[in-house]
């Protein structure tokens, strides 16, 4: 096999395997809330006000024009507006996308850094106690969920150490319109 076949083989499951979980979050979202017109205009909406939003989303079409404007959505990056926020989603993801990829060079060259040097000193270390303690502490951190190894690094580093500010990119007037 060439690299070209193993290339495109791979592209193609890859669209396969989006396309799939796209479908399948379709699927949930209407198996949770099975009109969204509902959820996304409160309690107390007019009914003209969920009409109009069943009318905008399609939501009076057959579940598989529903599902076929889901994906058109989603392959042309139209995410729609967000209630939360009141405004696009697209404008979200151009505010947060490169902060969170800020954050993901940081972790990646801590990782490789952190993981050079400690995998260095347990190898200078082998059978030692500190080949025991890095195992251990890998072992540890595997294990651990991410949300909570970011918690507990946040309430370590800015809180304990005081090394860094704890809100460094958040925006505080998008709290005014959460609280």
């Amino acid at each position: 096999m060439s690299i070209w076949t193993y290339v495109i083989n791979r592209a193609v499951r890859s669209f396969l395997l989006i396309l799939g979980i796209i479908i399948l979050t379709f699927i949930l979202s209407h198996v949770l809330a099975p009109n969204p017109a509902y959820v996304w205009a409160g309690p107390h909406a007019a009914p003209s006000v969920i009409q109009a939003i069943i009318r905008e989303y399609h939501l009076d079409q057959p579940i598989y024009v529903q599902l076929y404007y889901y994906l058109v959505s989603a392959l042309t990056f139209n995410f729609g507006f967000s209630p939360y926020f009141k405004q696009p989603v697209s404008e979200l993801i151009a505010i947060y996308l490169p902060r969170t990829l800020q954050l993901i060079f940081v972790a990646m060259v801590l990782t490789g850094l952190i993981g050079v040097f400690t995998g260095a000193f347990a190898a200078e270390h082998k059978d030692e106690w500190g080949d025991y303690t890095v195992k251990a502490l890998y072992l540890i951190s595997w294990c651990m969920p991410p949300f909570l190894a970011a918690l507990l690094l946040q309430l370590f580093i800015a809180y304990y150490w005081g090394v860094l500010p704890p809100n460094l990119m958040a925006d505080p007037t998008l709290a005014a319109g959460i609280l």
